[in-house]
Order: structure tokens, then sequence, then C-alpha cells
């Protein structure tokens, strides 16, 4: 008997530290994961994997430094004027010296004009050839392929935008090495549906609060919240609240998956109570970008 009474007193120990550990607050954690650690290079693969629909040739354009020589060039023009103009600021300096100074500097410069208009021109291509995702949310499953949120919008003329479900065919974090690839649902909705969402997401971000020590986190899903480059992340272990945001992006992913209209309609309500309780949390006079 006293053997039982001391398991339950553990249990129930357990429980109690469990639920003080549990965080009572509905805002997110902002993403401050040190700059190429293993899950931060996790996380930066899953979000260009998405953005670009595992397009390999996007993805490492836009993971490349087109400007380096270009910069190179125009700082050493820059330095070749600057020696010019000490050589003629001294009555006694070599002018044929200067003159060619300012002649390799003119070179320079056009070189660097050139590959500056090379650059714009590849660029434009890439963006008009190859798909691009304005992402505002991913689940991050310990044991299931990861899958998201975009919207795209219709044209001026529209009343519609669209909301795509993304979804890798592969589990990126087992499988950092390859190369996923992104399979995409649409389903069409009225402008008013798409901005609701977008905007509870950009205001879960923008209500984002360091937090340290975080909880410990045992499997489960991970979350990542977008508006831009900023991000804040959450956790299935977290409190009710959050759970609440977490569960209402994860249904509106299950209505584009089943084409279920009913669904997504059964959600908005929640959408907008959401989005009352985030604007509640902004600062007073808090300015949120939304050119991002």
């Amino acid at each position: 008997m006293m053997y039982k009474l001391m398991i339950i007193s553990v249990v129930l120990g357990w429980n109690i530290c469990s639920l003080h550990a549990q965080p009572r607050t509905s805002r997110l954690q902002t993403y401050a994961e040190p700059f190429g650690t293993q899950k931060d290079i996790y996380m930066q693969k899953v979000l260009k994997a998405f953005r670009y629909e595992g397009n390999m040739e996007a993805i490492t354009w836009y993971s490349t430094d087109h400007l380096k020589k270009y910069r190179k060039l125009k700082l050493k023009a820059g330095k070749q004027d600057y020696q010019a103009y000490l050589i003629d600021k001294d009555s006694l300096g070599n002018r044929s010296k200067a003159k060619r100074l300012r002649m390799k500097a003119d070179k320079n410069r056009k070189l660097a004009e050139l590959l500056y208009d090379s650059y714009n021109k590849k660029d434009d291509w890439i963006f008009d050839h190859t798909p691009y995702h304005y992402v505002v949310f991913i689940a991050h499953p310990s044991f299931a392929t990861e899958y998201g949120l975009s919207f795209r919008r219709g044209s001026k003329t529209e009343k519609s935008d669209y909301l795509e479900r993304l979804e890798s065919d592969i589990n990126i974090y087992f499988h950092i090495d390859d190369n996923p690839k992104i399979k995409v649902q649409v389903m069409e909705v009225d402008r008013a549906v798409s901005d609701s969402i977008c905007m509870l997401a950009r205001l879960a971000v923008y209500t984002a609060a360091y937090m340290d020590p975080i909880h410990t986190k045992l499997d489960g899903t991970g979350y990542t919240f977008m508006s831009g480059s900023k991000m804040a992340v959450t956790h299935d272990s977290g409190g009710l609240r959050q759970r609440e945001l977490e569960s209402v992006f994860e249904r509106i992913c299950e209505a584009i998956k089943t084409n279920d209209h009913n669904l997504l309609q059964s959600v908005l309500p929640t959408v907008n109570s959401l989005l009352a309780e985030y604007r509640s949390l902004m600062l007073p006079d808090q300015i949120i970008d939304l050119w991002d």
C-alpha cells in the first residue's frame, strides 16, 4: 500500500511540474537559433524547399552571392579614383599615372555595370520561370513529412485568392542531404478569407517573444509561422492557447487537402476570434510592415 502511495505521489508531482512548465501565454517564441547550427540548417532548407517548390535552380540561385564580384570591382574602381585624386592634389604628382588610374577605374566600373545587368536579367528570368510561394505556416512532424500553407493573390479583376497546401515527399530532417519534391494542392477562396488567415499568421509572428529556457519537447510536431523574412515557432507540447492557433492552421491545411470548403468555413469563426486576441497582444503604436 505504501509503495502504491509513493507511486501516486510521484505521478501527481510530475503532472503538477509539467503543468507549471507549460507556457500560459498565447505568444509564440521568437526564432533565435544561432546561425549555422544543425537546426538552423534544417530550418533554412525546409523554408527554401517550400518557397521554391523544391526547384534546385531557384534554390541555388537565391542562395548564391552573385554580387560579390560586382562589389569587388566597384570597390577597386573607387580606390583607383581616390589614388588619382591624391596624385592630382600633389603639385608634383605624376599626371600621366593619375590619368591611367582613372582609365582603369572607368573600365572596372563598366565591367561591374555589365555584371549587374546580366545578374538582373537572370534574376528576372528565374523569378518569372520558377515557382515562388508566400509561405506563412510550416508544420514539422517528428516522424512524418513536413507540410505547410502558402497563398497566391488573384488578379486585380478577381475577387478571389488561392490558398496552397505544400507537402514534402520526404521527411527533410532525416534526409537533409536529399532534394525534396513538393506537392501543391490549391483551394480558391474569397479574398477576405485569405486576408484574415494571412493576417493571423502575421500577428502571431509580430507578437512573439523571446522565451528561455524552453520547456522540454519530446517528439511531437513543431510549427513555424512566417511574415516575410520574420519567423516565430511553437510546439504541440505548448499551452492550450497556442495549441488552438496550431490547430486552426492544421485544419486549414486539411481542408485544402480534402477540398472541403465546409471544413474551411467552420474554422473561420476561430480565425476571427484569434485575430482579436493577437491584436490585443500588440504593443501600443506598434507598426506592422505590410511590405516585408
